[in-house]
């Protein structure tokens, strides 16, 4: 089988390439062979004739949506909808990775599939549209909402971020009133293959479990490298952040693991396993 994987660079993209070229013919165009933005995606990916289409690729910095809306919509949207149409066509199986922002940040628990969906800034408002997008022209569609990815190996995250800034700065400063999911790209890309080996079609959460802010993620990975460093909370506002981010958006994965008789580890047992096994200074 034949599986297309769009954003083959990115975190998830490359992570999921490595993974699933052990058993499939994965096909990973590049954007100028396919530039989201042209029509001409629809015949490329009917020439590929693939199976499964898995689309990864997006605009994902939420600042440079808010200002560069028309890019993003063209991106994000219209390009989901070439995507989309392409896989309705070759009769595929499509994974659509979303995002924890599609939720204003209101709820008091972690969201659910079900939850009411009201995003606060641009970013969210486009992958939202492309959510239904995909719900309106694909039978096929397997839509997975993850967040706070971390652990693509020769692809800058936040971890390497911390670490630098641990280098050079006696005192870090990290959100501590933003509450999010960290999930580990090995473990959302495993779960992804678990999908499309399967005809449970739907919405899933795909995260690590627990929730953390920046400040606590940080501690914890400067607490497995064994770097102390204090570590400063701050509010969004006062990062100088362009556009509004929800307060709380910690998503469960229970639906994903109650279906394929899975269980996800927390995201602390998965950051300590990446950092133990790979050579970050």
């Amino acid at each position: 089988m034949k599986v297309l994987i769009t954003g083959g660079t990115g975190r998830l993209g490359r992570t999921l390439c490595k993974l699933l070229s052990k058993t499939y013919e994965v096909i990973a165009p590049s954007k100028k062979e396919m530039d989201l933005r042209e029509k001409n995606v629809i015949e490329y990916i009917k020439r590929s004739s693939p199976g499964v289409v898995i689309h990864t690729a997006a605009l994902t910095s939420v600042d440079y949506c808010e200002k560069n809306k028309m890019e993003a919509y063209l991106v994000n949207v219209v390009g989901s909808f070439y995507i989309a149409k392409a896989s309705s066509l070759c009769n595929a199986k499509m994974v659509y990775v979303s995002t924890d922002y599609v939720f204003d940040g209101k709820m008091k628990r972690p969201y659910h599939e079900k939850d009411i969906a009201n995003p606060v800034n641009y970013y969210g408002i486009t992958k939202l549209q492309g959510e239904r997008i995909i719900q309106d022209i694909v039978k096929k569609f397997f839509i997975v909402r993850t967040a706070w990815l971390f652990g693509s190996e020769g692809k800058e995250d936040f971890i390497d971020f911390v670490l630098k800034e641990s280098k050079e700065r006696k005192e870090l400063k990290f959100t501590d009133d933003h509450i999010g999911s960290p999930s580990y790209v090995k473990d959302i890309a495993k779960a992804i293959q678990i999908l499309i080996e399967s005809d449970y079609y739907g919405i899933y959460h795909i995260v690590n479990k627990g929730e953390a802010t920046r400040k606590i993620f940080a501690e914890e990975v400067l607490k497995v490298k064994n770097i102390r460093k204090k570590i400063m909370g701050v509010k969004g506002n006062d990062v100088g952040f362009i556009a509004p981010r929800p307060y709380y958006t910690v998503l469960s994965p229970e639906l994903f693991e109650n279906r394929f008789k899975v269980k996800i580890r927390s995201w602390k047992d998965a950051l300590w396993d990446y950092l133990k096994n790979t050579c970050k200074d």
